[in-house]
């Protein structure tokens, strides 16, 4: 039996960080959380990024935790969202989010903050060869700077912990398309993932150091480039986003694509971000 105090003497000698987390949850049909039941924007293997969480098929949110040494993946499962397919006016959509979505996603946020300050139970690592189906990912908020230090303080006192391979997760991101922080130029446009609601302007680095993000909803909304929409649906985040340029979505076999986007990646438009204040 774990003693929770044994937990908290390993964790107390590991530097306190704060998980990197958006600032708006969002109600709107825009700002949703949402993918395809069909399968079609489920997200492959190079999408994925250690300590960010992940909607799984049946609701799991599983938080990715890495590879073993023989390739097999590790998630921690330690809670089940409800979902449902969205409606248009009378009809069910393919497109499913969260029931409830503001007291959800909510939880989970506070839920996995306090799973971060709590010894790992075994019962809900997932130890799998191949790859689930992974609708999307809870990008409300994560834990990349933080997740190993939790998973290393419990090997400390939890015994038979599946084993991660560190070194096999840093991967070249560059001939990969994804781009370096020091990359980002404010003003243009970045996607995620399959791209599917997923993608961002990029407005640059606040005072503190946070990265600034504009979640693009709507292309036509986007085009405005009114400097007071942008500001006050701004995200943030600790780390940068595992992002493309949208100038190179085309060419990424992986990338689901609209066509107000593929017009918007043909007008080579750029945001003028002149005067705008990120505090």
């Amino acid at each position: 039996m774990v003693n929770a105090s044994e937990f908290e003497s390993v964790l107390r000698q590991i530097r306190d960080k704060k998980s990197s987390e958006s600032v708006v949850i969002g109600s709107s049909v825009e700002n949703k959380l949402s993918w395809m039941d069909d399968g079609s924007s489920d997200l492959k293997k190079k999408d994925l990024v250690q300590g960010h969480i992940y909607v799984i098929k049946d609701g799991c949110l599983a938080l990715y935790l890495g590879n073993d040494p023989l390739g097999y993946y590790v998630f921690y499962c330690p809670v089940t969202a409800t979902i449902t397919n969205c409606l248009d006016g009378k009809y069910r959509t393919h497109q499913q989010t969260l029931v409830q979505y503001e007291l959800q996603a909510e939880f989970v946020i506070g839920y996995f903050k306090k799973v971060m300050h709590s010894v790992i139970d075994k019962a809900a690592i997932v130890h799998l060869k191949t790859l689930p189906c992974i609708r999307a990912e809870f990008s409300l908020v994560d834990f990349e700077d933080r997740y190993r230090e939790w998973y290393e303080a419990s090997e400390a006192v939890i015994e038979g912990l599946p084993k991660i391979d560190w070194d096999s997760e840093k991967q070249d991101s560059a001939s990969l398309g994804f781009i370096g922080a020091k990359d980002l130029t404010p003003g243009e446009v970045y996607y995620t993932g399959g791209c599917w609601r997923a993608t961002y302007l990029y407005l640059g680095r606040d005072s503190d150091g946070m990265f600034c993000w504009y979640y693009v909803g709507s292309v036509a909304d986007l085009l405005k480039n009114d400097l007071r929409e942008y500001r006050h649906r701004m995200e943030r985040s600790k780390n940068n986003k595992k992002c493309k340029r949208l100038a190179n979505a085309l060419s990424d076999p992986g990338a689901y694509l609209s066509s107000e986007f593929v017009d918007l990646i043909h007008s080579q438009w750029h945001a003028d971000l002149t005067g705008l204040d990120l505090g």
